[in-house]
């Protein structure tokens, strides 16, 4: 019985990857579709789709462990995120080839990135916690990130 069960979920899990497999085929073709039809750079659908793939999960995550007031499990969610998504990206290229990022785009997201993580490391640091001012502080630096993202936007479409 055991072994019959072990066959069918590994059965889910095979079928599961392909539909994710073939899903991200379309996904992507269609992203192509849209960058190419409204003039946007295609990183920057990317970036929409990708932030929206990753954030989804951790937001239902974060959620439902300040509901049960289980705040370090949401914590535990960031920070093994963050510690995943870091040698994903950095294998990307090696199995895909280069890609193009445009200077402005690099410069201004690098920037907000340093800046950001160092009031993370500073915030998370002090009492082990992140209050909600220190919270709305990191909002604000994602804020940022989206209106210059949007002026990037705008640049391109008026180029």
């Amino acid at each position: 019985m055991d072994r019959r069960n072990t066959l069918w979920d590994a059965v889910k899990i095979l079928a599961g990857a392909a539909f994710i497999f073939i899903a991200g085929h379309y996904l992507v073709e269609q992203a192509v579709f849209f960058a190419d039809t409204l003039s946007v750079p295609r990183s920057l659908i990317g970036l929409i789709l990708l932030s929206i793939g990753t954030n989804v999960p951790e937001l239902a995550i974060a959620a439902r462990s300040i509901l049960k007031r289980h705040k370090e499990v949401a914590f535990g969610d960031y920070l093994g995120s963050t510690i995943t998504n870091v040698p994903i990206f950095a294998l990307l290229p090696l199995v895909n080839g280069a890609f193009v990022v445009e200077p402005s785009e690099f410069m201004t997201t690098a920037l907000l990135m340093v800046a950001g993580l160092g009031f993370f490391y500073v915030f998370a640091g002090s009492k082990d916690n992140i209050s909600r001012k220190e919270g709305l502080v990191l909002l604000g630096f994602y804020c940022i990130f989206l209106v210059l993202q949007f002026v990037n936007l705008a640049r391109f479409a008026t180029d």
